[in-house]
């Protein structure tokens, strides 16, 4: 199945000696990824690329690899998905106004237009335009690129990016897609899931491992500009020992697709993930 494109959104507020992330609780029925807890986001549809950003505010989003989906090479449209996906599963909305962002997060206006967009009653570029949202795009930094493996039932090639939460946001769950939220730094996430409390999915994961190396949210944000995100490809395989596992670009068995390959910015050198009753444990190629 060719993969569909999607976008998703890492949310960063400062907390204490790390930022913290938010992560949404996907409900036990989904169809994709029941249970984990994951950043917001999902499908970019062909009404993304109707959003017209502020030109002095937005920068090109899309990806320029030739073989991606189309939607994920257009200059905007990955980065209005995530925006948009942001606002119907967490109600956190990436957009100011005509004059800042005075009067734009006003609670009851945005439950409105959340209910709008879930009910169908209205599209996202037309919220935009009736409501007078500037996104602000230009503040989301794509940072990651991950590509569902190859005999997955649904599978999506997805941008992520990274953003700071409004001042004065609250993140609410839309109790639908997302059943829970909660705010964890990138160390206790990676805690939790280590202990079996906090299913995530291994591009989660590997964020968040990214993200726990780190420091203030100064050092996030420098990190997440100066980002180029590889497409990754994990695919199923079974290691040296016959054991399953999940194979990253740069393992010695993993399959390389042209355009794919080892980032070099994954700490401790992880290329294989292998799942356990602990959660995931990252490994390097052995040899």
């Amino acid at each position: 199945m060719t993969p569909l494109p999607a976008a998703t959104v890492i949310l960063v507020r400062d907390a204490r000696a790390h930022p913290e992330v938010l992560l949404l609780r996907r409900q036990p029925r989904a169809s994709f990824m029941p249970h984990l807890h994951v950043f917001p986001g999902g499908r970019i549809d062909d009404d993304d690329a109707l959003v017209h950003p502020v030109a002095s505010a937005a920068r090109p989003h899309g990806v320029s690899d030739p073989e991606a989906p189309v939607l994920l090479r257009h200059p905007h449209a990955p980065a209005v998905a995530a925006a948009r996906e942001c606002f119907e599963e967490a109600g956190v909305l990436l957009a100011g106004g005509p004059g800042g962002s005075a009067g734009v997060h006003d609670p009851a206006v945005l439950a409105s237009a959340r209910e709008l967009l879930h009910a169908g009653g209205r599209p996202f570029h037309g919220l935009c335009r009736e409501l007078g949202w500037d996104l602000v795009l230009g503040e989301l930094a794509p940072v990651a690129r991950w590509i569902t493996p190859a005999g997955e039932r649904r599978r999506f090639d997805t941008l992520f990016f990274l953003a700071r939460v409004p001042a004065g946001s609250a993140a609410v769950c839309d109790g639908a897609e997302t059943i829970d939220e909660c705010w964890l730094t990138a160390p206790e996430a990676l805690a939790r899931h280590a202990a079996g409390a906090l299913p995530l999915a291994p591009p989660t994961w590997a964020v968040l491992r990214d993200l726990a190396a780190l420091g203030t949210a100064e050092e996030v944000q420098a990190w997440a500009d100066a980002r180029r995100p590889w497409p990754i490809l994990p695919a199923f395989g079974v290691d040296e020992e016959g054991e399953p596992v999940l194979l990253l670009p740069g393992d010695r068995l993993c399959p390389r697709p042209p355009g794919c390959g080892a980032d070099p910015a994954h700490p401790g050198g992880v290329t294989r993930v292998r799942g356990s009753a602990q959660g995931w444990v990252g490994e390097a190629c052995p040899g």
